[in-house]
């Protein structure tokens, strides 16, 4: 393990996409205690030799699009400060093909991020949201204060539509290298195609082009949040789960526990997600998936209790309401997700085709939305 002063002692944030990382990123930049770095993995570093000055560009648009808060600087700023000691470091591997490390880190990813805990002028913060299969080696290389943020895995995949990235990202992330045995049987089950390109960029497009079917998509994303909950709790000391940090007592505690941890007090009383609701019919299909995968990873070694006790906090993490009006709005969004179903399922994708297979099963999706 390298040793750090506390001064320079680094700090983890562990996420996947779409779990509020960015808003957590900006808590901690805006306090100048900290040297943010975030997305270290992302395949966009590739273009940092070569392209410095496209990290400069305003992050406006892709902030408004993502529904990220207003950043105060580019999103990949601190690496352009420092690129020319990066010069040469970031392999395209990093992203996707060496996602899954095991418990030590290859020599090249070590020079990396050992580069960037040293070149960072304040403590250093590295917020990843692909580092699940590398935590427990940067934690045995760096020691520093891990952080695992994590959030519904519905509602997450649902918010994963915002872009057709995030899906396939997800299957490129099934054809990494050293990809763990349930896994592996996990992309046999969701039908995910072998695929390596010339670049990280054909890679991602390949997969951009060839998107899964609902089932399949929830089945892929759900076995990686499943890996990445259990890989992150086993080796980070706080958590903090978004979709409670709406609640004012939640929120006291997570900053009590980060200032007790040595990261300082940061505020976070404008915290603002809205919480997914589903139906009787929409959750049968979410739990049969979920089920499915559960009993996967303790068929292939993962103790059952720690595997349950995931399934749980997964399904138990969204407050319930009654509200008369959620109600409502919920039976409209249900139709929308309907449709979108039907639409994914389509054999021409844009054309609103749908299989028979398919229609059996949304019809019963209609029926417990539209009536229920």
């Amino acid at each position: 393990m390298q040793k750090t002063t506390s001064a320079k002692s680094p700090i983890f944030l562990h996420s996947l996409f779409r779990t509020g990382s960015t808003y957590i990123f900006d808590k901690f930049r805006r306090t100048d205690q900290f040297y943010c770095y975030q997305e270290p993995c992302n395949e966009a570093l590739i273009d940092l030799d070569t392209c410095p000055d496209e990290f400069l560009k305003s992050p406006d648009y892709d902030s408004c699009m993502l529904r990220h808060p207003t950043l105060t600087a580019p999103y990949f700023y601190e690496f352009h400060c420092i690129r020319d000691r990066l010069k040469g470091l970031f392999r395209r591997s990093f992203s996707y093909d060496e996602y899954f490390t095991g418990p030590r880190l290859p020599d090249t990813q070590k020079k990396y991020f050992d580069t960037l805990i040293e070149a960072a002028p304040r403590r250093p913060l590295l917020q990843f949201c692909r580092s699940a299969g590398r935590v427990e080696a940067l934690k045995h290389e760096f020691g520093g204060i891990h952080i695992h943020l994590w959030r519904e895995p519905r509602g997450q995949w649902w918010s994963y539509k915002i872009s057709d990235y995030f899906d396939a990202a997800t299957q490129a992330t099934y054809n990494a290298f050293q990809l763990p045995v349930v896994l592996r049987k996990i992309r046999v089950l969701a039908n995910i195609r072998r695929f390596r390109g010339r670049s990280v960029y054909r890679d991602v497009g390949f997969y951009r082009s060839h998107p899964l079917r609902s089932r399949e998509s929830y089945l892929a994303f759900f076995g990686m949040w499943l890996y990445s909950f259990i890989e992150y709790e086993r080796h980070s000391s706080e958590t903090i789960c978004i979709n409670k940090l709406n609640d004012v007592d939640y929120r006291a505690h997570v900053t009590r526990a980060l200032a007790l941890a040595g990261v300082g007090r940061l505020e976070f009383s404008d915290a603002r997600l809205a919480n997914s609701m589903f139906s009787e019919t929409e959750t049968s299909f979410y739990e049969s998936i979920e089920d499915e995968v559960a009993q996967l990873f303790c068929a292939c070694g993962y103790a059952r209790l720690e595997v349950m006790a995931a399934l749980s906090a997964g399904r138990t993490a969204m407050p319930p309401t009654s509200d008369s009006l959620v109600d409502t709005l919920q039976k409209e969004i249900s139709r929308l997700r309907v449709l979108a179903f039907t639409h994914w399922d389509s054999p021409g994708g844009c054309e609103y085709r749908i299989s028979p297979g398919a229609l059996s099963t949304w019809r019963g999706l209609v029926r417990g939305s539209w009536n229920g």
